[in-house]
């Protein structure tokens, strides 16, 4: 049992916190598992369209996985994108199962008679993709200089790496786009899996060198969970508007960071035995009031983007002063 996890599931629901996400702010899950979007959204359609019986029973279990958690998730107004990914194995086995059956089909010499539109866009807007590869690369800094990015997107690369990639990419789609159009859907899809992975691999390579390769809000939260150790960790919030934890930091801390007002806290920390740690934000009310409860400051950190906090240790050994919340 971890303390505190229905109460965080509840305010999550409830989006008790200043974000706000409107009710389409999922639809970027096509752009997540990109390039299946166009057969994720033709999947949703064919249990009703090109099945029945039995085979119709088994599409069904994905797809209401799908839907059923996609709707779930996006009535709160607190939303993030890792709610979401349980919905990527059941995107998977839509789109998975939509080439199958283009398989089947292709083995008894038929033709899926609506997959012509589909595989045109598909191959169009990946053979566009390879040839624009390089010189979006490359050009990464003149695009900063114009204004279009803070900064490099991706990454520095040099000419040959970019060169090589985009021919390598320019290549597959162009075998890919030949096997589909002889309506060979399984070699197909075993192109767009390579052209997936060889773009993937150059993108993770480019962030992995870029001044956006050190995730902020991971190395603080790397950070104070060392400092904390196995030992117990409270946020102290004494109005409505402090910003709760943000959720990337309590993810990489790997713990649930139950939040107090200060008369709760105060009477918690009175029963404490031995070290335990305290984050708050940087404002004079907030040191004030630890202060006066017997904490020591250890650290500053942010804990959002732009977002200074502080941590603070209790030890049990020492009473906290008493204070009327």
């Amino acid at each position: 049992r971890v303390s505190g996890a229905l109460q965080v599931w509840s305010s999550e629901f409830r989006a008790q916190r200043p974000e706000f996400q409107e009710p389409w702010y999922y639809l970027g899950l096509l752009a997540l598992i990109a390039p299946w979007s166009l057969w994720l959204v033709s999947a949703l359609f064919q249990p009703f369209l090109r099945a029945d019986g039995h085979r119709r029973r088994l599409l069904l279990i994905p797809w209401l996985w799908f839907v059923v958690i996609f709707l779930f998730f996006s009535i709160p107004g607190a939303k993030q994108q890792r709610y979401i990914l349980p919905l990527v194995p059941a995107a998977a086995l839509l789109v998975g199962q939509l080439w199958r059956f283009h398989q089947e089909l292709a083995d008894r010499r038929q033709v899926d008679r609506g997959v012509n539109l589909l595989r045109v866009l598909h191959w169009a807007s990946l053979l566009a993709t390879s040839l624009l590869w390089a010189p979006f690369l490359l050009g990464q800094d003149w695009m900063v200089a114009w204004g279009w990015f803070e900064h490099r997107p991706v990454g520095p690369f040099k000419w040959p790496m970019a060169v090589g990639g985009s021919v390598l990419l320019t290549a597959i789609a162009g075998f890919g786009a030949r096997w589909h159009f002889k309506w060979k859907p399984l070699k197909a899809a075993g192109a767009t899996t390579a052209w997936t992975l060889v773009c993937t691999t150059m993108l993770w390579h480019g962030y992995s060198r870029s001044a956006t390769g050190v995730h902020p809000i991971r190395f603080e939260a790397e950070r104070i969970s060392r400092m904390i150790g196995d030992h117990r960790l409270y946020q102290l919030r004494i109005a409505s508007l402090d910003d709760p934890i943000n959720e990337e930091f309590l993810f990489y801390c790997k713990r649930i960071i139950p939040s107090m007002r200060r008369g709760e806290l105060h009477r918690t920390l009175q029963t404490i035995e031995g070290k335990v740690f305290v984050i708050a934000q940087t404002t004079e009310n907030h040191d004030r009031i630890l202060a006066r409860f017997g904490c020591q400051r250890v650290a500053d950190f942010d804990q959002d983007h732009d977002l200074p906090n502080r941590l603070w240790e209790y030890h049990g050994s020492k009473p906290a002063h008493d204070l009327v919340p």
